[in-house]
């Protein structure tokens, strides 16, 4: 499994690569936290702007489990505050199903491969 992370002007991409469970879901935690840190002093201070949009691709991801969703869910909760955007992208159809199932859906954009 290998999260890349990239940052561009006012949006972040997290692309996921293989599979995200209770071994590895840490790594994941500590790119969202680049992304919060990053909104709350570096970036700001650099280029007076913050991150506003946050794509996560997960085009070759293939597992998540509810360690990703409860992660995200909390990291929803304070990049959403300032009409921040995330979106889900590229996820395979079972990924889909999952994340639509338990309404994610509602919060954050999902597309499908």
């Amino acid at each position: 499994m290998d999260i890349f992370l990239l940052i561009d002007n006012e949006k972040a991409l997290i692309k996921i690569t293989g599979k995200l469970n209770n071994k590895n879901y840490l790594h994941f935690q500590k790119k969202l936290n680049k992304i919060t840190a990053i909104n709350q002093k570096e970036y700001n201070a650099e280029t007076g702007k913050s991150i506003v949009r946050l794509e996560i691709d997960l085009s070759d991801c293939l597992f998540i489990n509810h360690y990703f969703v409860n992660i995200l869910l909390n990291f929803y909760q304070v990049f959403s505050v300032k009409n921040q955007k995330i979106e889900i992208t590229n996820c395979s159809e079972d990924i889909y199903f999952t994340l639509t199932t338990i309404k994610l859906n509602q919060l954050i954009e999902i597309t499908r491969k």
